[in-house]
């Protein structure tokens, strides 16, 4: 099942912490062996905005976020000379969403994260793997569907990472708005 998740996730290397990484890819191989799933690339980013966003899935939005991240971070350390924890950055932008395992499984019409918003039950099973603090920071900050604010410089960028590969999505749908969350 590793293997699955190291194939979904090839940013999954760029983790210089090899502990880290591991037990990043874990957490998604525990979500999809307890989800409906069989597959990681099944898993749909959000079907309530399937018809404005089209098909997209979960592994794509993940590695979108992911690529956004690590591109704001090296332009942080590069342009400003910020001190930052790439390896917090990375692992926490590829388990910002990975609640959405459980949270659409037996998806009908009506989820879970409906009641729960996703990033709480994402900082659970972070939390549960055993991951640092400053990851479960980022997993339960990272969207504005709760109401903890982003306190740290890695936060702040998976935060603003997730944004942009949202507005993107609805922008190339031509709408100009999106949803929160």
């Amino acid at each position: 099942m590793d293997d699955a998740v190291r194939d979904a996730f090839p940013e999954l290397d760029d983790i210089d912490d090899a502990d880290l990484a591991d037990r990043a890819a874990r957490v998604w191989a525990d979500g999809l062996e307890a989800s409906d799933f069989e597959r990681l690339d099944e898993v749909p980013f959000s079907p309530k905005y399937e018809a404005d966003i089209g098909d997209v899935r979960l592994v794509d939005h993940t590695r979108d976020v992911t690529r956004w991240a690590m591109a704001l971070a090296d332009a942080a350390v590069s342009l400003q000379g910020v001190a930052l924890d790439r390896d917090t950055v990375v692992a926490g932008a590829l388990l910002h969403d990975v609640s959405k395992l459980h949270e659409y499984s037996g998806y009908d019409g009506e989820t879970f994260g409906d009641h729960v918003p996703h990033p709480y039950y994402g900082v659970h099973m972070v939390a549960v793997a055993g991951l640092p603090t400053p990851i479960q920071h980022i997993v339960v900050s990272h969207s504005g569907s709760t109401p903890v604010e982003p306190r740290s410089i890695e936060a702040k960028l998976v935060e603003y990472a997730d944004l942009l590969a949202v507005h993107g999505l609805f922008w190339n749908e031509g709408e100009k708005l999106f949803p929160n969350g």
